[in-house]
């Protein structure tokens, strides 16, 4: 196992191949099973989202850490990469209203947070908008 993550943006139907080998797609946790210590938390406050990884700080340590923080918006993706030892708290700033942010604990998998009670219909209008999702090898 590499450790490579890959975001797919373009939501083809075949997973990707690295070298040689299929990768396979992270599913999202739900928001029940790790609250405390997993689910993102965002604040919003004048177009600066500051996300907080779960109620109950994450631990940093070389075997169970935090690997990256994403706000995503109806156009754009935000993403923090994240070393043992850093705060899981990243500002992200932006003009676009988020609708969900995610955290990729390197144990635990990955988790999302969604924003707007009615995101899913707000994305079926949209031209242009393609869900993230990520794989691993």
């Amino acid at each position: 196992m590499h450790g490579w993550i890959l975001a797919d943006l373009e939501c083809e139907t075949k997973p990707p191949v690295c070298c040689g080998n299929t990768m396979t797609l992270v599913e999202e946790k739900p928001a029940d099973l790790g609250k405390e210590k997993h689910m993102p938390v965002n604040t919003p406050a004048n177009g600066v989202y500051d996300v907080t990884v779960g109620e109950v700080p994450h631990p940093m340590l070389v075997k169970n850490f935090i690997k990256f923080i994403a706000l995503a918006t109806s156009k754009e993706v935000y993403r923090k990469f994240l070393l043992p030892d850093e705060e899981t708290v990243v500002f992200f700033s932006t003009k676009i209203e988020a609708v969900s942010a995610s955290a990729l604990c390197n144990i635990h998998g990955l988790w999302k947070s969604s924003y707007e009670i009615n995101f899913r219909q707000k994305f079926s209008e949209m031209d242009h908008f393609y869900p993230m999702r990520s794989f691993s090898l």
